[in-house]
C-alpha cells in the first residue's frame, strides 16, 4: 500500500460535515454549569471548543454539549467584565484540560471567576437551581475537535459509494469513507448486491479526500467503463448535473438514487479551490460517489455537505482536476482517456448505462 503527499503551493483546507450518519459515532456529553454567585455576575462568560463557534454561557444555566472527539480536550472560558463607577472594563480566559472518552459524562461548573471540573454529586445543587435555563450544543462535524479520534472511534460498519475507474479493477472513492478501516467491502459489481468482493486500499489523500481501492478477484472480470473525466475549465455556474450514490442504504436501499441539481459555485466549504457547490441532494453514503455533467462526463467526486440546520442543500464535490492528479502519481494505475460511449445523452440514459460501474462501499 502506498500513500500520496501532494505538494501544492496552496493550502488546502478541510471539509464540510461528511456526508456519512453521526449515528455510526460514540460521543459523549460535557455538561457546563454556571452558577448564580453574585461575584462576577454582570460578566459575560463565553465557552470556546477548539475548532468550533464560541457560546455564552449565562448565570445560572447548564449547557449540554454533544462532543463525538475524544483525548485531550481543551475548553476555554473567556470573561468580559464591564466598567463599573469603581472598576474598569476587563477581559481574561482561563482552560481546562479534560481527558474525554467515548460513551462518558463530564461536568464543568463556572463559579465566581472559577473554572474547574467535578463530579455529578458534588454539584448537584448548582444543577437544580439551572435546571430551568438548560441548552444543548452539540460538536460541528464541518471542523471536528479532534478528527482523528472521531474515525478512530466510529461504531459498527459505515458505508459509501465509489465507482470504477478501468478494467483492471480500480475504485475511487473519499478518503474519509475507508479511513481506519479494518476491512473493505465492494457490493453492486454488474448490479450484484448479493456478491461482495473485498477490497485493498492502494493509495490515500487525505488532504484532498480521496482514495483509491483495488478489487483483485478471479470471479469477476471488469470491462472500462463509459463515462470519461471531464475538463474542469468548461465547469460553468448554473450548469447543469446529475450525483449518483447509494444514500442511505438501510433506509432508502440498494438501488442506485439519481439527484440532478445545477452547480453553484466554482469553489467549495469556506472558499476551497480544490471543491466545486453543487445543489443536487446528497445524503449520508453519498460519499464517494461521481458528479457528472450533462454529457455524461465525471466533474467531480461528491465529497461533504454543510449540516442541514445551517444552511439548506450546500454540497460538495472534488473537483477532477485533482481527482486526474491524484491517479497521476500512482504508476501501477492505467487510467482510461479514451472517449466514452456516453455523449450527451439524457439524464436517465447516463444513469442506465453507468450505474453497474457504481458501487457500494462498505467498511468494518
Amino acid at each position: 500500500m502506498k500513500k500520496i503527499i501532494l505538494l501544492t503551493i496552496i493550502n488546502l483546507i478541510g471539509f464540510g460535515t461528511f456526508a456519512q450518519d453521526t449515528e455510526s459515532l460514540n460521543y459523549s456529553t460535557i455538561n457546563l454549569i454556571r452558577s448564580g454567585n453574585f461575584l462576577g455576575s454582570s460578566c459575560a462568560s463565553d465557552i470556546i471548543f477548539p475548532n468550533q463557534r464560541k457560546f455564552n454561557l449565562s448565570l445560572k444555566s447548564h449547557v449540554e454539549y454533544k462532543i463525538y472527539s475524544t483525548g485531550q480536550i481543551a475548553i476555554t472560558v473567556e470573561e468580559s467584565c464591564p466598567a463599573t463607577p469603581n472598576t474598569t472594563a476587563s477581559f481574561s480566559s482561563q482552560q481546562l484540560i479534560i481527558e474525554v472518552e467515548a460513551n462518558k459524562e463530564y461536568y464543568v461548573l463556572y463559579n465566581a471567576f472559577r473554572f474547574e471540573q467535578f463530579e455529578k454529586e458534588d454539584i448537584e445543587k448548582h444543577l437544580k437551581k439551572a435546571k430551568d435555563n438548560k441548552m444543548t450544543y452539540s460538536e460541528n462535524l464541518d471542523a471536528p475537535i479532534n478528527r482523528a479520534s472521531i474515525v478512530a472511534n466510529k461504531i459498527g460498519p459505515s458505508q459509501g459509494t465509489g465507482f470504477l475507474i478501468n478494467k483492471d479493477g480500480y475504485i475511487i472513492t473519499n478518503n474519509h469513507v475507508i479511513e481506519g478501516a479494518k476491512k473493505i467491502i465492494v457490493r453492486g459489481i454488474k448490479g450484484d448486491f448479493n456478491t461482495s468482493f473485498e477490497a485493498e486500499l492502494v493509495s490515500a489523500d487525505g488532504q484532498n479526500d480521496l482514495a483509491l481501492l483495488k478489487v483483485n478477484s478471479n470471479l469477476i472480470e471488469f470491462s472500462n467503463p463509459p463515462y470519461q473525466f471531464g475538463n474542469v475549465d468548461s465547469i460553468r455556474k448554473a450548469q447543469e448535473v446529475l450525483a449518483l450514490g447509494y444514500p442511505l442504504k438501510n433506509i432508502m436501499g440498494e438501488e442506485i438514487k439519481a439527484s440532478s441539481g445545477t452547480i453553484n459555485s466554482l469553489s467549495g466549504y469556506k472558499g476551497s479551490i480544490s471543491q466545486l457547490q453543487f445543489s443536487a441532494v446528497v445524503q449520508p453514503g453519498s460519499s464517494g460517489g461521481p458528479l457528472f455533467n450533462s454529457q455524461g462526463e465525471i466533474i467531480g467526486v461528491i465529497s461533504s455537505k454543510i449540516r442541514s440546520d445551517l444552511a439548506d442543500n450546500v454540497n460538495y464535490a472534488i473537483k477532477v482536476n485533482y481527482l486526474a492528479f491524484f491517479l497521476s502519481q500512482i504508476k501501477e494505475v492505467e487510467l482510461n482517456l479514451e472517449k466514452g460511449t456516453v455523449k450527451n445523452w439524457s439524464p436517465s440514459r447516463i444513469v442506465e448505462e453507468s450505474s453497474n460501474f457504481i458501487y457500494i462501499i462498505e467498511t468494518e
